[in-house]
């Protein structure tokens, strides 16, 4: 009887235990530290905007978890020190972030990241900030604003304000290149997170915070697709066309089949023509447009597999045509049929044969 009255009292506690709601505190470093997503083996990349200062809090969720302190993740940044944006705060971030996380069991060295933020408009910019480092395996690293041996304590990566004040928004997206073993690979921030949705939000009315939290890009490394266009140069005649060929590799160096791959011409006279062609059996796919009035423009091919990834610059120069609408041949000669000479007067020529025409 005692036996079964305590077995009793022991399934009451659990059940209450069971009942109690749980409650979890959140900071800025709490949070799962790796994506469920990806692909093992090589390095998922996250884009999130970070803003706590005092005077414009984020709204809650808003703020990129993990952070700063988070476990096994290194933090390739530093807060803004002392300035009056932070208000009573004697730290605060405001600026854009890139997360890698190591899914694999190698570590990934890094050899340079290459940010771009609307530099082919006026008032953007490209960042270089963080240098060579690495990705140990089944860790995070995090690039942001004032990293170690590059810290000015200022905002050097605010990534919402390239051109400052701009409130109208920008459909120019912003790209981060990252360069393993030499190999650069662009990843594009097809979803606007690093310039905060193409608007300067901090400087436009009503003000906001700009913080948004991680959200997946792409991938990076041994599973990395890639995406190449040739020629890299070209001339060509105003009136005349010219083919660009995307070749589309996947990480082992076979060509993707069957890949959309969007061919845009983003600078020059002949800016906005597009096209969307699909590679064939060994993953290539071309693209032809005319051109439409003398300059240089510049093409590039975006491909998406497990993230968004642009191809290199290819550089097109139109030039005006030089050469007359009409042609000539040689019809041959006939023998003189005689000759005169002029001193005053009126000299009439006479001759036979057939005209130029035939």
């Amino acid at each position: 009887m005692k036996q079964s009255f305590f077995r009793l009292l022991v399934r009451l506690a659990l059940l209450c235990l069971l009942s109690i709601p749980a409650i979890f505190v959140v900071e800025h470093f709490s949070g799962p530290v790796h994506a469920t997503g990806g692909s093992s083996g090589g390095l998922s990349v996250f884009f999130g905007y970070a803003e706590d200062k005092e005077t414009n809090n984020p709204p809650p969720g808003a703020f990129p978890v993990p952070w700063s302190g988070a476990p096994n993740t290194i933090f390739l940044g530093g807060p803004v020190v002392g300035q009056t944006a932070c208000g009573a705060l004697p730290l605060c971030y405001d600026a854009g972030a890139i997360r890698l996380d190591n899914n694999g069991s190698s570590d990934v060295t890094i050899d340079k990241v290459s940010v771009d933020i609307h530099s082919s408009i006026p008032g953007g910019k490209v960042f270089s900030l963080w240098g060579s480092f690495t990705v140990p395996a089944g860790k995070s690293v995090i690039l942001t604003e004032n990293p170690p041996n590059n810290n000015p304590n200022y905002d050097n990566f605010d990534t919402s304000g390239y051109p400052k004040g701009n409130c109208t928004p920008l459909s120019v997206e912003p790209t981060a290149t990252f360069t393993i073993g030499g190999v650069p690979t662009t990843v594009v921030d097809s979803t606007h997170i690093l310039d905060t949705h193409g608007i300067d939000l901090g400087s436009c009315k009503p003000k906001q915070n700009e913080s948004i939290p991680w959200a997946q890009a792409g991938t990076l490394g041994v599973n990395a697709p890639t995406v190449t266009l040739s020629p890299v140069t070209a001339s060509q005649v105003v009136g005349q066309q010219v083919t660009e060929t995307a070749t589309a590799l996947d990480s082992s160096g076979n060509g993707l089949a069957n890949t959309p791959v969007s061919f845009s011409v983003t600078g020059g006279p002949d800016a906005g023509q597009s096209g969307t062609v699909a590679t064939d059996s060994t993953g290539h796919a071309s693209f032809s447009y005319t051109g439409t009035a003398p300059g240089t423009d510049t093409v590039v091919a975006t491909i998406t597999s497990n993230g968004t990834f642009q191809s290199n610059q290819a550089s097109i120069v139109w030039t005006s045509s030089g050469t007359p609408s009409w042609s000539g041949a040689d019809i041959g000669s006939s023998p003189l049929a005689g000759s005169d000479s002029l001193n005053n007067g009126v000299w009439t020529i006479a001759g036979s044969g057939r005209d130029i025409g035939g």
